[in-house]
């Protein structure tokens, strides 16, 4: 990733770094301190987001803003009949494209979801057709999902003050219905 953002950025001054997110220690501070694609789930267990936003808090600037995003944990999606069961779910077609070779690829996924944990796993399988036959990737994810409550909490004890929350890219406000949470933070006093 670092690669890819290092040719697409040209010249602009930017240091790149490689580090954990959770321990490093770059000695300034800044006036916006961002995380977006969802990035926040990766952090699966209390312990790393407490690590995470002391690292946030520890480079943000007295004045300055955190802002990231979330999915929203849409129940519905999650507690289904098989994730209660402990089970995967059956195979869902999510969408499909066509690739850079002109191949038309389609994507389905499978999930299950631990309810006590909130952490849902998900297999996303890519199919394509090469020379006459069909062509599997399988990829894995396990993201946490939390809840707007829950965030509210683990936001306002590790240091921060919610400004603004929306639930989607054009600033509509959150509700039951919203594809994400999108927060902007400052230091809470």
């Amino acid at each position: 990733m670092l690669d890819h953002a290092r040719s697409k950025s040209g010249d602009l001054p930017i240091d790149w770094v490689l580090a954990d997110c959770r321990t490093f220690e770059l000695g300034r501070q800044f006036k916006l301190v961002t995380m977006t694609g969802n990035a926040f789930q990766e952090f699966r267990s209390r312990a790393d987001l407490e690590a995470l936003l002391g690292s946030v808090r520890a480079h943000l600037a007295p004045d300055g803003l955190f802002s990231f995003d979330t999915r929203f944990p849409q129940v519905s999606d999650l507690l289904t009949p098989e994730a209660l069961a402990g089970e995967w779910s059956s195979e869902t077609p999510w969408r499909s494209f066509e690739d850079e070779h002109g191949r038309t690829v389609t994507v389905s996924t499978q999930q299950r979801f631990d309810a006590i944990s909130q952490v849902a796993e998900y297999v996303v399988l890519r199919r394509w057709q090469e020379d006459g036959q069909e062509q599997t990737v399988q990829e894995r994810a396990v993201l946490r999902f939390i809840f707007p409550q829950e965030m509210e909490a683990l936001l306002h004890y590790n240091g921060f003050a919610i400004q603004h929350v929306y639930g989607d890219w054009d600033r509509r406000p959150l509700d039951g219905t919203s594809p994400r949470m999108i927060y902007v933070c400052t230091h809470r006093s």
